[in-house]
């Protein structure tokens, strides 16, 4: 699978995050152009964004201070935006 596929799939697991991302797979992923899209989210929404840019690449994410904290994150989320970041965390992949 493409890493765009992978990282487009993630996204779509999160309740929060599937009115805000276009339901086709990406061809290619902008990880500033995905963040610049966040402007305006709720907290719930940016946190799984963060966590989406973080996976997508750690140390790109770090050099631009796209920090995700997973606390803050679960305290936002539901239960199934959580579902989708436990389900990640069982197997975690970097694209």
């Amino acid at each position: 699978m493409k890493p765009e596929h992978y990282i487009h799939q993630l996204a779509q697991s999160f309740p929060c995050l599937r009115n805000k991302i276009p339901t086709r797979l990406w061809d290619e992923f902008d990880p500033n152009h995905f963040k610049e899209q966040m402007a305006g989210w709720s907290s719930g929404e940016y946190n799984a964004g963060l966590f989406i840019l973080n996976v997508w690449n750690p140390g790109y994410a770090r050099a631009r201070n796209w920090h995700f904290d997973a606390v803050l994150a679960i305290e936002s989320w539901d239960q199934g935006n959580r579902f989708a970041f436990t389900a990640w965390c069982l197997k975690p992949y970097f694209p």
